[in-house]
């Protein structure tokens, strides 16, 4: 199954230093933008990531593969909050 993933308002890449890893900081920051977004009226986000275990330990659910354009490899789409097994499109 091929998906073509349309962006819409995204976020830039984030990174943590090496000092801040495995000191629950990425939790932490996860959970104020989602907090965060949901008050601005955004409850359910979408994620491409190609990491694999990270964010189903904050409350993410694996999607679907997604390929974006120009791209030769899928990438791993997440939703939040979880759709507790029912599959949802993401929003254009």
């Amino acid at each position: 199954m091929k998906t073509t993933f349309t962006p819409g308002k995204t976020f830039p890449p984030t990174c943590a230093p090496s000092m801040w890893r495995r000191t629950a900081a990425a939790g932490t920051l996860l959970k104020l933008a989602c907090r965060d977004m949901a008050t601005q009226g955004v409850p359910t986000l979408y994620l491409l990531t190609d990491h694999v275990g990270f964010y189903e330990r904050y409350g993410w659910e694996y999607l679907c593969p997604v390929r974006g354009d120009g791209e030769e490899l899928d990438s791993r789409m997440y939703v939040f909050p979880r759709t507790n097994g029912e599959r949802t499109t993401p929003a254009p």
